[in-house]
């Protein structure tokens, strides 16, 4: 999911970039290792898993008994290094977000164009679907969010990885990877 939209702007770094993978009790750890190899598959970084922290009560929705994504954006931010250029915060409670007149609706994750943090949940992708199928979905949502931190806006071509899932986990199964448009656009911080 899109947080907002601003300019496009492309980090080339001479040396690998820092992401830090940070997990949000509760998470699986398996799961966050699939994130952590996603995230280091795709980008050129060094991507570390940095130890799991609580969810942070300032996010949490009592109504829905969920978490509000961009409370957690903004918990990341504050409480991860500076040194990580990336931030990729992961956990298995439902997050949700602000969508249209929607006040509370549930997502897979989100990202902040061109900020450094995104969060994801594990808490959407099951229903009875293999471990293999459900971790395949978490990386996909794991490069999807982490490429709006990259300044990627989601992406009109059907199968690419930045094509706006609209609450729908057939379009997620459905990404093959970046279009030719969005791998230009991210440039150096893909891994050959």
């Amino acid at each position: 999911m899109l947080l907002a939209t601003a300019p496009l702007s492309v980090v080339h770094a001479a040396e690998p970039l820092k992401i830090a993978v940070k997990p949000l009790a509760p998470v699986n750890k398996a799961d966050t290792e699939a994130v952590r190899k996603a995230i280091a598959t795709r980008f050129r970084a060094d991507v570390r898993v940095l130890p799991s922290s609580r969810l942070p009560k300032t996010a949490y929705y009592a109504p829905r008994n969920r978490y509000r994504a961009e409370r957690l954006l903004t918990w990341l931010d504050a409480n991860t290094d500076k040194d990580y250029a990336k931030v990729i915060g992961i956990t298995s409670r439902d997050i949700s977000t602000t969508r249209g007149d929607v006040v509370d609706w549930g997502i897979f994750g989100l990202g902040a164009i061109d900020l450094r943090p995104c969060v994801l949940s594990t808490f959407r992708l099951g229903g009875g679907v293999s471990q293999k199928k459900r971790r395949e979905r978490l990386q996909k949502i794991a490069v999807h969010e982490a490429g709006h931190t990259f300044g990627l806006p989601h992406c009109p071509k059907a199968r690419c990885m930045m094509n706006d899932a609209r609450g729908s986990i057939k379009t997620v199964d459905a990404e093959t990877g970046f279009c030719k448009k969005c791998v230009a656009r991210l440039g150096g911080n893909l891994r050959p």
